[in-house]
């Protein structure tokens, strides 16, 4: 059988790495909605025994790629100052994800130097929950917010591109708008990722709740709509755009979720790969960087099963596709039944304008992988 008959090549690919297993805010202050329990009492060490050189090599042989450093606060050192340097020396382009909080110096002082040697290379993706300490705090903690907010000024004149991450919850679904308008015209944001709340860990405990779908969807929809161009290139990647495109018959067609097909790769800090970091569940699990290559994670049969799920998942509506990591690996019913009245949400409002739409646009769905 050919284990390969469904699946592409990305254009782009993409290699989320998670080099350390450690979050600086995990023992002391940590996240209000965090889920990722590995990190509690975790140490701050170099997992020397994966090559990571090796692991940029083998993945710089896919072409045009992007490599992502995933680590915890705290837990980007000299080490991955030398991997965002092999990455740029390959001709990819990379980026890392952060609170923006306990950033060393060093490191810092590093990245900005990278960043003026490749300009338009590197990026950073930082953790903002809110346009203010308040709101901001009913995630994370407040006394962080104007280190973050400092640190994206100062990222951005630096000449790095700089996405945020914000995470939409019951509180605040209603400041969508105000949140764009301070990222993006006060701090020079150039993308905004839109994440749904996991019901999961810490934010399952505080007892924190989901967006209404109808709000959700009427607060985006407003934003975008509302929005000059700048603020539209910012949310390019939302349902909100697609749904606006879709009205004004510009709407373009994917192949859906990417999870499982060539050049996407998740590796953990110990080595263990999977097709995605949405998709740290055992059915994925691929096997260990250090006894397998990522051209034969590509044939595994884990990331065969993940194509097939991802293709299993995409709904009625060509604009919606569901996650399958957001749904398998919390058991989370209420996500299907979430994703689902979103999808008949956008349906119906497509449906009132008289619009029918027959291509697939889940690159940029209401499950959004980064």
């Amino acid at each position: 059988m050919n284990r390969k008959s469904n699946k592409q090549k990305m254009e782009t690919g993409l290699l989320v790495l998670e080099t350390k297993n450690y979050c600086a805010l995990a023992s002391t202050t940590p996240c209000k909605h965090c889920s990722v329990e590995s990190y509690l009492g975790a140490k701050p060490t170099n997992t020397c025994d994966v090559d990571w050189l090796d692991v940029i090599e083998q993945f710089s042989e896919f072409g045009n790629g992007h490599v992502v450093l995933k680590n915890g606060a705290g837990a980007l050192g000299l080490n991955e100052v030398s991997l965002l340097e092999a990455t740029l020396e390959k001709g990819l382009s990379a980026s890392i994800t952060t609170e923006g909080v306990c950033m060393a110096d060093k490191f810092e002082s590093e990245l900005y130097r990278l960043s003026g040697e490749n300009p338009g290379k590197l990026g950073v993706t930082v953790s903002l929950d809110g346009e203010t300490p308040e709101i901001y705090g009913q995630l994370r903690q407040p006394i962080h917010f104007d280190r973050a907010v400092s640190f994206i000024k100062e990222a951005k004149a630096k000449g790095l591109s700089v996405a945020t991450n914000y995470v939409v919850h019951v509180e605040n679904v209603g400041s969508i708008q105000e949140y764009v308008n301070f990222a993006v015209k006060e701090l020079g944001v150039e993308k905004i990722n839109l994440l749904e709340l996991n019901s999961t860990g810490n934010a399952k405990t505080n007892g924190l709740k989901e967006a209404d779908s109808q709000q959700y969807f009427d607060a985006l929809m407003k934003t975008y709509v509302q929005g000059d161009e700048q603020i539209r290139l910012a949310l390019d990647g939302t349902f909100a755009a697609e749904v606006y495109k879709a009205e004004k018959g510009v709407s373009e067609g994917c192949n859906g979720c990417p999870a499982g097909n060539k050049g996407m790769y998740f590796v953990q800090h110990d080595g263990e790969i999977f097709p995605c970091s949405s998709l740290e569940i055992p059915q994925y699990h691929v096997g260990n960087i250090k006894r397998m290559t990522l051209a034969e994670a590509d044939n595994s049969m884990e990331f065969e099963y993940a194509r097939k799920v991802a293709q299993s998942l995409t709904t009625e509506n060509p604009l919606v596709s569901m996650c399958p990591g957001r749904l398998e690996s919390f058991g989370d019913q209420g996500r299907m039944e979430q994703a689902t009245e979103m999808t008949k949400i956008i349906t119906n409002y497509l449906k009132e304008k008289g619009i029918e739409i027959t291509k697939r646009n889940s690159c940029n769905c209401y499950s959004p992988a980064f």
